[in-house]
């Protein structure tokens, strides 16, 4: 505002009996003569009614928990604590980082989370987590900053939702491209060795064609040759229906998962 920089946007406020209000709101600078801010002028709409049908039916379909801006846990709903497998009161009060492995909860990346979080900044993204059973939980989640009419956060609510099955098949998909890539060069040096033998039985041919022991010896690379190919296109078989199997099997996980 001091910069003279005119905002519009929805915010949250908390009127004078502590209970949560939705405003959408203008923030208009004025200036003087020589262009310097004097003032400002806000212009707001009550959207209160609207945003909490909004969000009611966000919560019938989406994790939600409120914390702290130091991050300590003050609320969350059913949904959240399905999928994390907690009751409320197992987790109000403590802090976020019973959700997060150790090396996350321990890192200073995890500490400027919070404190951009207290500062006002919102973090929206993917973010690995754990359940109370210690199992990795992936979650797409927006952390959002509340303010109270003063302008200071308040609190923070996050919203998530449980992407870990789709994860789990994003990460199946690289290992089978890589399980495919091995199987592609392994087939390509198999395939550089059978013509290498080829062509040596080739020159072979051409000179001990005269004699019988030299044709004998033809014979016998021609066959090898001839077994090395039979080999590589069983392996090729195989491996192609591995690769199918895989897709197979990560096509039903997508299905299932919705």
């Amino acid at each position: 505002m001091r910069e003279g920089k005119f905002q519009s946007n929805s915010f949250k406020r908390i009127n004078r009996s502590g209970k949560a209000i939705y405003i959408h709101a203008t923030y208009n600078p004025i200036h003087d003569t020589e262009g310097n801010v004097v003032g400002v002028i806000k212009y707001c709409t009550d959207i209160t009614i609207p945003t909490m049908k909004s969000a009611e039916a966000v919560a019938r379909t989406q994790a939600s928990i409120t914390f702290t801006p130091e991050g300590f846990i003050k609320d969350a709903n059913e949904t959240f604590l399905a999928a994390t497998g907690y009751h409320l009161d197992e987790i109000q009060g403590q802090h976020h980082r019973m959700f997060c492995p150790p090396d996350i909860a321990n890192s200073p990346e995890y500490q400027k989370f919070w404190a951009d979080l207290a500062a006002g900044v919102s973090n929206t993204g993917e973010f690995k987590r754990v359940n109370r059973h210690g199992d990795v939980l992936w979650l797409r989640a927006s952390y959002s900053p509340d303010y109270d009419n003063s302008g200071k956060v308040v609190s923070v609510t996050k919203l998530a939702s449980d992407i870990t099955q789709e994860r789990k098949i994003k990460e199946r998909t690289i290992d089978i491209s890589t399980t495919t890539a091995s199987a592609i060069a392994e087939m390509n040096q198999s395939i550089t060795e059978i013509s290498k033998s080829m062509n040596g039985a080739r020159q072979t041919a051409h000179l001990t064609s005269s004699s019988v022991g030299g044709t004998k010896e033809v014979v016998g690379r021609l066959s090898t040759t001839s077994e090395s190919m039979s080999k590589t296109v069983e392996f090729i078989y195989s491996i192609a229906y591995q690769i199918n199997l895989l897709a197979l099997n990560a096509a039903v996980e997508a299905a299932r998962a919705g």
